[in-house]
């Protein structure tokens, strides 16, 4: 998986479980807004990023619109899992910590919102227009790989001087990426 994923630079390309924790990506996923590495790790979860990050909240235009794109899409993801113990944490920590996203889950909104512009302000090579295309995986069918694609050719040529940063080591280098671990 994680070849595939290297394979897919520029694109930022995330494989992601439902409850929005990245389990693998490139290097360019990894410094898409800032280096997800420099996090503590129980803090990389993109959906509390988006919530509770400065640089995440800082770095998506219309960053409410995106916040309830991502609840629609926690709430599609939960409706497929209600009894999975893994999503009391995650909701308990959100609801604790972002009133914005107790806000947007009491709306009950249901979506997976596919193809929808997204603009993401990187703070290595300004603001990017992207449009995501997921995939799920057959051999770990509650597990999505994300791929950013370029709506434009600005986008185009920055996530390739993003990429060509990270691969003279301008940004921290190569990316030192997790593997991805079994579907539960």
């Amino acid at each position: 998986m994680q070849g595939l994923l290297d394979n897919l630079s520029p694109h930022p390309a995330v494989v992601m479980n439902p409850w929005f924790e990245p389990v693998a990506y490139n290097a360019p996923f990894r410094f898409l807004i800032d280096d997800l590495e420099a996090l503590p790790a129980a803090d990389r979860n993109c959906a509390y990023l988006h919530f509770t990050h400065p640089d995440w909240i800082a770095g998506h235009d219309g960053h409410e619109q995106e916040c309830a794109a991502v609840v629609a899409k926690l709430r599609a993801y939960y409706g497929e899992s209600v009894a999975d113990p893994a999503w009391e944490p995650l909701l308990s920590r959100l609801r604790a910590e972002s009133p914005l996203f107790a806000r947007l889950w009491d709306q009950a909104d249901v979506a997976t919102d596919p193809g929808r512009l997204k603009r993401i302000r990187s703070l290595h090579v300004g603001t990017l227009s992207v449009r995501t295309t997921t995939m799920l995986l057959e051999e770990h069918p509650r597990t999505r790989v994300v791929v950013y694609q370029p709506a434009d050719r600005t986008t185009q040529e920055r996530l390739e001087e993003l990429a060509h940063r990270i691969a003279r080591g301008a940004i921290d280098g190569p990316a030192n990426v997790r593997r991805l671990r079994p579907a539960t």
